[in-house]
Order: structure tokens, then C-alpha cells, then sequence
């Protein structure tokens, strides 16, 4: 019977636990997006980074690049957002020095994991026949 409720009680406590620290990342996500002058910030578009590979081609360390995919909003699809997405990727990542960033309106116009996966292997096979 003790074991019991020494069970209930661990059980009880593990699960406080979760929802406490659950309610304080949500707090902390909320305050981190507030500004100085106390308004939440609201990004000028929508945009997800959809694939983030860093490799390098030739093995030596200087030619190490970063390709970036990202979906962005259609409606956004400007020069101008275009400018200001490069500028906040660039900041987010700024190593490796050469960045290649390929921007999709539409998420028809990119490939699943699946797709990707099959056209390396097709580009592996093909380069070493």
C-alpha cells in the first residue's frame, strides 16, 4: 500500500513537473518575442527554412558552403522580401563565409525527403558508372 502511493505521489510530482516546465517555455517563447518598447514582434512575412546543409565539396576547409531551401510566403514574394530574407539568413548563419540560399514560392516546387534521397542516389550512380 505505501509502495502504491509512493508511486501515485512520484507519479504525481513528474507530471507538475512537465506542466510547470511546459507553462514556462511557453512564457519565456512569449517574452522573447516582445521588443523593447513592450510590443510583440511581427515579422514583415512568412518563411520556413526548409533544408540547412553544410558540406564541403573539395575537403579542404576553406571551400565549406551552406545551402539553404526556404518556402516563403507567396504573397511576400518581392525583391525587396527577397533582400531582407538573404539579410536574416546571413545573420542566423554566418559561417561558412559562401552561402547559397534557393527560395520557393510554392511548396509544389520542392522535393519530400524522398524525392531528394532517390536524386542523390541517381547523381551517385550515374557519377560513378
Amino acid at each position: 500500500m505505501k509502495q502504491t502511493i509512493l508511486l501515485v505521489l512520484l507519479c504525481a510530482g513528474s507530471v507538475m513537473l512537465n506542466i510547470s516546465t511546459s507553462v514556462n517555455g511557453q512564457a519565456k517563447r512569449e517574452k522573447s518575442k516582445q521588443q523593447i518598447s513592450g510590443q510583440t514582434y511581427k515579422a514583415p512575412f512568412r518563411y520556413v527554412i526548409i533544408s540547412n546543409h553544410v558540406y564541403t565539396p573539395t575537403g579542404d576547409r576553406r571551400d565549406t558552403s551552406r545551402f539553404i531551401e526556404v518556402l516563403l510566403d507567396e504573397k511576400a514574394f518581392s525583391e525587396e522580401t527577397l533582400r531582407q530574407l538573404f539579410k536574416l539568413i546571413s545573420q542566423r548563419f554566418p559561417k561558412p563565409r559562401w552561402l547559397d540560399v534557393d527560395v520557393y514560392p510554392n511548396l509544389d516546387q520542392t522535393e519530400t525527403p524522398e524525392e531528394s534521397d532517390l536524386a542523390k542516389i541517381s547523381e551517385t550512380t550515374l557519377r560513378y558508372r
